[in-house]
């Protein structure tokens, strides 16, 4: 049996947790790919390097360790990795609202 949370319950514990909300959807955005992974590829041997991306930033390789070059690299965009991401805003049901409050909401 799952625990379904409150909107006004959660609380830094349940971050990096997947966890059940009751509560109505106000808001979606668009399905966006987000790149998890790149792959470079040097331009004068070939050679592809994978890269990972770290908050949104990607590691562009510096230096061919195939042929010595120096920034020799172009990203591959048919072989990285892409995840779909999408915002939503939902908002805690009327009949969990204390009386004279506003609701609560949660941009996820």
């Amino acid at each position: 049996m799952r625990t379904v949370y409150n909107i006004r319950k959660l609380d830094p514990q349940n971050i990096d947790k997947l966890v059940c909300l009751k509560g109505i959807i106000i808001r979606v955005g668009t399905i966006v790919p987000e790149m998890q992974q790149a792959v470079f590829e040097c331009c004068k041997c070939k050679t592809q390097i994978p890269s990972s991306v770290i908050d949104g930033k990607i590691a562009n390789p510096d230096f061919c360790d195939n042929c010595k070059s120096k920034n020799t690299f172009e990203i591959i965009h048919n072989k990285c990795e892409f995840w779909d991401k999408q915002h939503i805003k939902i908002q805690e049901v009327p009949e969990s609202v204390p009386e004279g409050e506003t609701p609560t909401t949660l941009h996820l």
